[in-house]
């Protein structure tokens, strides 16, 4: 491996010590970034003081590739030090500001953002010793130079950080202690961050422009581009193509994961477009020369897939940042496919320069995803709080009536959502008097809501609280209701009278649980149906106070439903009714009691 990428390993002592000379402050901002994760892997290290690691991190980490991009466009434009050294200035600063709107917290929600930043600056490397439109081949052999060089790092690093972990774990075998987690994480992000980075820099091309005139392509990307990506792109493209022609075929919706898998395939084509670019047109056979005609043409329509998925989540969720981030990199990937089959230049180096600037525009400023998230995720808030009378004249007021379950288990996750970014203030703000809410849990309180962003669906119970026997006057049958419709078992019937002698069908009973409804039937006709449905949203209102009892006791006479039509009739009188209510939806699962039914004149 390490002579296929062309490294020199007794080079580096003596490349390392060029690379600090070199870059000295991108090593600073390495070593700074090393020590901050060396901090944030310490659980005691939490609070003010993890924030703050946090930050340094995200400043050093910015730094990094733009005291790099700007060391290599001082050298090809010969800057002069006070040039150079007020240049540096300004890069402290856009790093500092940058890591400023980064999440306060280290948590898994910052990393998206964060990432998406990172490739705002990144790319500056690539970009930076080739900063006009020519120079296309020295451009593909210095970013060919520095893969080799990364694919060198992490290599060794990792295999050095693995010795080390063998050999920890076979010390603490012999004097019978095992090695702290804590300290080999510690040393493991010394040694790939800081370390690799040293490696990594020791590397870079001290004259990139010379590599204009270089025409060498290596055996092994060869074998690697035509008998591994290309072929696997393709079938990539096949699997995609015909989960298009299953949605079309069932005139469905694409599903949210198809995002995340175009956004692979694409990153893995456009990667093998890159790769193969300089042989694109002499390559041996037609493979190499097929694919870069036809690969950006076949990626257009599934970047209307890739709209489609996404899209259907912002309609009916709202934007937050990954979805946000979905609809950009799939308007860069169309816009994308478009200048490389359209355009006449076709110039490789569009691509990391729009993607750096994408990156940015996404993650800073108003346009943002951050604020652009934030807001739609309050307007919808503000939506289910008008519908269900909690917001009136701009103010939050407890709830009057009984919120259904889908509706506060979705008050519940966009609260959650906005106080784990520190949005509070967008719900806040219509809140009127009282201390100043610190958490979720006291909005919900203020609009008399429980908090629970896991909340799906609500348990339906409601029992009689006594058992006195029913007035039956006026009706001809009685018919016991004791029906079990959960599961498989969706349905329940029972015959209501059987003429003797008579061929013709009598009148059956028939519950679907499904929606909530029994039937009087005979033969194939229904003949009356008593909705349970609203009655159960009737008790919940009526009895909210009591809802978290389980199950709630009502008065009989709140059990009862009477339907007739003409002198046929019906009175369900139930002792007991369960079921789940989700989505705004209600599933009758168990009822018990009596039904009275009148057949006669």
């Amino acid at each position: 491996m390490i002579a296929m990428l062309k490294v020199d390993v007794s080079s580096l002592p003596r490349k390392g010590a060029a690379a600090a000379r070199r870059f000295p402050l991108a090593l600073s901002c390495a070593a700074i970034a090393a020590a901050a994760l060396v901090l944030l892997v310490d659980p005691r290290e939490q609070g003010t003081a993890g924030r703050a690691a946090w930050h340094i991190f995200a400043a050093a980490t910015l730094g990094l590739p733009l005291f790099v991009a700007l060391r290599m466009f001082a050298e090809r434009k010969g800057w002069k030090p006070a040039t150079t050294n007020a240049a540096r200035i300004a890069v402290v600063v856009f790093a500092a500001a940058c890591s400023v709107p980064v999440a306060a917290d280290p948590t898994g929600l910052a990393v998206g953002p964060f990432a998406v930043l990172c490739m705002g600056v990144y790319p500056l490397v690539t970009l930076a010793p080739f900063p006009g439109r020519g120079e296309i081949n020295g451009f593909w052999h210095y970013n060919r130079a520095l893969l080799a060089r990364f694919l060198f790092a992490v290599l060794l690093t990792q295999v050095l950080v693995a010795g080390i972990g063998f050999a920890g774990a076979g010390i603490g075998y012999v004097i019978g202690t095992g090695t702290p987690v804590t300290l080999y994480l510690r040393v493991s992000i010394v040694i790939s961050v800081f370390v690799g980075s040293v490696i990594f820099l020791g590397g870079i091309p001290a004259r990139p422009e010379e590599l204009q005139t270089a025409f060498d392509y290596p055996r092994w990307l060869d074998i690697l581009t035509r008998t591994i990506l290309i072929p696997l792109v393709g079938l990539y493209l096949v699997i995609l193509y015909a989960y298009g022609a299953r949605i079309v075929v069932q005139a469905s919706w694409p599903q949210g994961r198809v995002a995340e898998y175009i956004l692979g395939f694409s990153a893995a084509g456009i990667l093998t477009y890159l790769l193969v670019y300089p042989v694109r047109e002499k390559a041996e056979g037609r493979l190499v020369p097929a694919f870069t005609r036809w690969f950006f043409p076949l990626v257009l329509p599934l970047t209307v897939l890739l709209f489609l998925s996404v899209w259907r989540r912002i309609s009916d969720y709202g934007v937050t940042e990954n979805r946000y981030f979905g609809v950009a990199a799939a308007a860069w990937l169309a816009a994308a496919c478009i200048y490389f089959i359209a355009g006449k230049a076709k110039n490789i180096k569009a691509i990391p320069a729009s993607i750096a600037l994408l990156a940015l525009l996404s993650s800073l400023g108003p346009w943002g995803a951050p604020g652009v998230s934030a807001r739609s995720q309050a307007a919808r808030l503000e939506k289910i709080l008008v519908k269900n009378g909690i917001l009136a004249a701009g103010r939050i007021r407890p709830a009057a009536d009984v919120v259904p379950a889908q509706d506060e288990g979705e008050i519940s996750r966009i609260v959650r959502y906005l106080a784990e970014r520190h949005e509070l203030d967008r719900i806040t703000r219509w809140c009127e008097g009282g201390p100043k809410a610190e958490s979720g849990q006291d909005v919900m309180a203020r609009m008399g809501l429980s908090y629970d962003p896991n909340r799906r669906g609500h348990d339906i119970h409601f029992m009689a609280r006594d058992a006195r026997s029913l007035k039956v006057a006026g009706y001809d049958y009685s018919v016991k209701l004791s029906a079990q419709v959960s599961g498989a078992n969706d349905t329940w019937e029972a015959p209501v009278n059987q003429p003797a002698g008579k061929k013709e069908a009598g009148y059956r009973l028939f519950l679907d649980g499904k929606n909530g409804k029994l039937f009087l039937t005979q033969g194939r006709d229904t003949i009356l149906a008593a909705d349970m449905v609203p009655l159960v949203w009737k008790l919940r209102t009526e009895f909210k106070d009591e809802a978290k009892a389980s199950p709630v006791r009502v008065p009989r006479e709140r059990l009862e439903i009477a339907e007739s039509r003409g002198f046929v009739g019906i009175k369900v009188c139930l002792s007991e009714i369960v079921g789940t209510e989700r989505d705004g939806t209600v599933r009758i699962d168990n009822v018990q009691g009596e039904v009275l039914v009148k057949t006669q004149p």
